[in-house]
């Protein structure tokens, strides 16, 4: 419902551009949403387990923190390229602080790649800090946060 979205934005007047398609939805990728009897429904197709080489953008989840209405996730981003590597018959994630960067932070076989093994301090940071208040989850602000 109208109301459930404004939860998360403040203006959800987006939401009226929906009825004014031909058939009530918009796609993004594998992604749509659309209307139906007076509520919208987001349909989310869950893609991933390729096994395949590629390069994507990541963010892992450092700490949360509440302070009254405030809640900050601070977010590691590394931007990561996956290659097959046919000596350790596995792929390899070349980690990156930015999708310019030439030469990675970390060299990793994908299988082994777990938080002990990743030092996140040498990553630039996101913080996202979100209203709480009246049970909202409002996006305030996204700051970055550059290691050197």
């Amino acid at each position: 419902k109208e109301s459930d979205v404004k939860v998360l934005f403040e203006d959800v007047s987006f939401l009226q551009a929906l009825s004014k398609l031909e058939d009530n939805s918009f796609s993004l990728g594998s992604n749509s949403i659309y209307l139906k009897d007076g509520k919208y429904y987001v349909n989310l197709i869950a893609t991933g387990c390729l096994a395949k080489e590629g390069a994507y953008d990541s963010l892992k989840l450092l700490k949360a923190s509440q302070n009254g209405d405030e809640l900050v996730l601070t977010y590691a981003y590394s931007y990561i390229d996956s290659k097959f590597d046919e000596k350790v018959d596995g792929f390899i994630d070349e980690m990156y602080k930015s999708k310019e960067d030439k030469t990675p932070v970390l060299k990793i076989n994908n299988e082994e790649a777990t938080d002990d093994k990743i030092d996140w301090s040498k990553f630039n940071k996101y913080e996202f800090v979100i209203d709480t208040a009246n049970d909202n989850l409002r996006l305030q602000e996204i700051n970055f946060i550059e290691v050197k």
